[in-house]
């Protein structure tokens, strides 16, 4: 299974080229409400940053992957890792570095160090208290 990871300490920030790609592949994009920065759809994929919020949010890119609780599964997404892999380090944006893990099939794995540090994949094990 491929996964998308960023390799910076940043949000997952895609080029408008990559959004536009993503988009053409029936990807949805949604803004931030002006006064309250929630999303206006939180179904879309795609959230774009471009109306103040960039700053207040302390994003770096105008455009980032919706991958919160309504999509954990979109960094596995075909149209995502397709995207990466035609357009390489022009998918990712100004303050990301996006690239493609290959991890086995059956594996349940989470993404660690989101926004904190750079992003790698970690096999989820059992744990015990």
């Amino acid at each position: 299974m491929k996964v998308a990871i960023n390799r910076r300490d940043t949000e997952f920030g895609i080029s408008r080229i990559a959004k536009d790609y993503l988009i053409s592949k029936g990807m949805k994009i949604t803004k931030r409400e002006d006064k309250t920065g929630n999303l206006i759809n939180e179904n879309a994929e795609i959230i774009d940053n471009t109306n103040g919020f960039s700053i207040e949010f302390d994003f770096i890119d105008d455009y980032t992957i919706n991958d919160d609780e309504y999509f954990p599964g979109i960094r596995s997404d075909p149209r995502l890792i397709e995207m990466i892999e035609k357009f390489s380090y022009g998918a990712s944006g100004e303050g990301s570095d996006i690239k493609v893990v290959d991890i086995p099939d059956g594996v349940h794995f989470y993404i660690k160090g989101r926004g904190e540090h750079a992003e790698y994949v970690s096999e989820k094990h059992r744990i015990w208290y």
